[in-house]
């Protein structure tokens, strides 16, 4: 067992992603977390250093396989040339509480850097997207979609639709 706190994921000799551990106290069920790697820098910038980003827009995917999880997409309309996409996590909190149908929180942190390659970026926005595994959910359990302390979108996990919210205009959060 490892101690609570944040731990160091090390792939292939690369740091990859912080693992958030938490006290088990065995009356609370453990969250599940998805982590999806940070994309690699050809100028050696160390992905560990990125920071949370703002995002434009969240989307659910369903998949062609039903029997796969959906995924979530994070797209950021006017991206920084030379930024590139640090880790993405999606933590499930069950929820534990009776006032809502049962499932859980999604809670959903994205981060970026800027990259050190010396490149002529030009003054204009570039639309990008990164796609975040989703832990297991379960057919017709409640879901709510958390970034950035806002809850940004609910869904009943195992309905398969596609669907999007745009966070500045849908939701009136700040733009980034």
């Amino acid at each position: 067992a490892l101690e609570p706190g944040f731990w160091t994921v090390t792939v292939n000799g690369e740091e990859a992603f912080d693992l958030p551990v938490q006290f088990d106290s065995g009356l609370v069920p453990p969250t599940t977390t998805c982590v999806s790697y940070a994309e690699g820098d050809a100028c050696g910038e160390d992905p560990s250093i990125a920071s949370a980003t703002d995002f434009d827009r969240l989307c659910i995917e369903s998949q062609p396989d039903p029997s796969d999880p959906p995924m979530l997409r994070l797209d950021y309309l006017c991206a920084r040339c030379g930024d590139l996409d640090g880790t993405c996590s999606v933590m499930l909190e069950p929820r534990l509480t009776d006032d809502l149908l049962p499932g859980g929180e999604l809670r959903v942190t994205g981060t970026s850097f800027a990259t050190r390659c010396d490149i002529d970026c030009p003054s204009i926005c570039i639309e990008r997207s990164r796609r975040c595994a989703i832990p297991e959910l379960t057919a017709g359990d409640f879901y709510r979609v958390w970034l950035g302390g806002h809850e940004v979108y609910s869904f009943i996990a195992g309905e398969r639709p596609t669907a999007c919210v745009d966070l500045v205009r849908d939701l009136s959060l700040p733009a980034p």
